[in-house]
């Protein structure tokens, strides 16, 4: 089995971006401001990023308020080369138990985690497509052409979660470019 450098491909987008002289925008997932420091402080030389901050899993709603508080510190401290804005997304710890439901006893990893993770991007994708609604008729737009998640850079537990069949059909059904390959090089 050949094993993909992604450092490499990584590197080939970003000279391509460079090349073309273009500041892409990216809308990239953030499950919480540590895990998404380093990934912002690189993306933000190449891209024009936009944080989506959703997490129902988080609970209770002190936690999420100090989780977010902490997403909002790290962007603000953050030597950004381009464009950062944060997206924040309503806390609601249901949609999180609605979609683990009958997972409760999993391990922390499993299958659980897949619904968590597949919730989370889905949410990600719903909200590009409404701003590539929103946009569609403007010929000049610059919503994201892409998504990606900080998750697979938190403890490397989210790799297997990013390669599940679920995630990669859903990301290639809803027709958007997703880095994670690229993005877990960095």
């Amino acid at each position: 089995m050949n094993k993909i450098n992604y450092q490499l491909e990584l590197d080939r987008e970003i000279d391509e971006i460079k090349k073309q002289g273009r500041v892409p925008s990216l809308l990239l997932h953030s499950c919480c401001g540590p895990c998404s420091s380093y990934v912002l402080e690189y993306l933000t030389k190449y891209f024009d990023v936009t944080v989506l901050y959703f997490n129902p899993n988080i609970y209770p709603a002190e936690e999420y308020e100090h989780r977010l508080s902490e997403q909002r510190r790290i962007i603000s401290l953050l030597p950004a080369e381009h464009n950062v804005k944060m997206l924040e997304c309503e806390y609601d710890h249901t949609q999180f138990t609605d979609a683990a439901k009958g997972y409760e006893q999993e391990r922390e990893g499993g299958s659980r985690c897949e619904k968590c993770f597949y919730l989370r991007l889905e949410r990600t994708a719903q909200e590009e497509e409404a701003r590539l609604r929103l946009f569609h008729d403007h010929p000049f737009r610059e919503s994201a052409q892409e998504f990606a998640d900080t998750q697979p850079h938190r403890r490397g537990d989210g790799r297997k979660i990013r390669s599940a069949p679920s995630a990669r059909g859903f990301q290639e059904a809803r027709g958007l470019q997703a880095l994670d390959r690229a993005l877990e090089a960095v």
